[in-house]
């Protein structure tokens, strides 16, 4: 048994291989390819998601119909709805994933937008009939009423506006010899007047 440990050890070191020592394991997935007759070696088989390509293909479309992504840029708001309910307002410009099913989206612009009202005929309060012009200037504050409390929030500015200037027009006078405001000389009390009139109502 001796002669037959020294041979072996004669043999390794003549084939420049160390023996492994005793009680230990090799690790797994380590030099677990072996040489088989013909020349191929037995290798452990790899990890793959898909088996093949078709399956590859099936999986890529079916992540397709089931996500949506969706680019928010930069003075834009998305009000996302799920299953027809108020779910969130995104407000961070970026690209994102939505799931398609039972998900929609309003996109709402917060940038500053300028309605030009022009011969709007109005009466002032001695009931003269005038033409009035006027430029309103706003942006959205809340995406969530903009997008869901109107039909078009835009359109709904541009009308509520031409029904404030009547309502403020029908409070002054056109002129006035004491030097209080009047609709002659746009005043900053006008101005003030128009614009807290209009703001109660949007």
């Amino acid at each position: 048994k001796a002669m037959s440990s020294a041979w072996m050890a004669q043999k390794f070191r003549e084939a420049k291989i160390e023996p492994e020592p005793r009680g230990m394991e090799r690790p797994a997935g380590v030099g677990m390819s072996s040489e088989q007759p013909g020349g191929e070696l037995d290798e452990e088989p790899g990890c793959c998601v898909c088996g093949d390509s078709l399956s590859c293909c099936l999986t890529a479309s079916l992540l397709g119909c089931l996500v949506a992504v969706k680019q928010i840029n930069y003075n834009e708001e998305n009000v996302v709805l799920l299953w027809g309910k108020y779910y969130k307002t995104v407000r961070t410009p970026g690209l994102y994933c939505f799931a398609c099913c039972g998900l929609e989206t309003k996109v709402v612009s917060v940038k500053w937008s300028t309605v030009d009202l022009r011969f709007n005929k109005v009466a002032d309060l001695n009931g003269n009939p005038l033409f009035l012009d006027a430029v309103v200037t706003y942006r959205v504050r809340n995406s969530r009423k903009a997008a869901l409390d109107v039909q078009d929030y835009t359109s709904f500015v541009k009308t509520q506006a031409a029904a404030v200037i009547r309502e403020v027009a029908s409070r002054y006078r056109y002129e006035t010899g004491d030097g209080s405001p009047c609709l002659q000389k746009c005043s900053q009390h006008l101005v003030n007047d128009f614009v807290a009139t209009l703001q109660a109502k949007v």
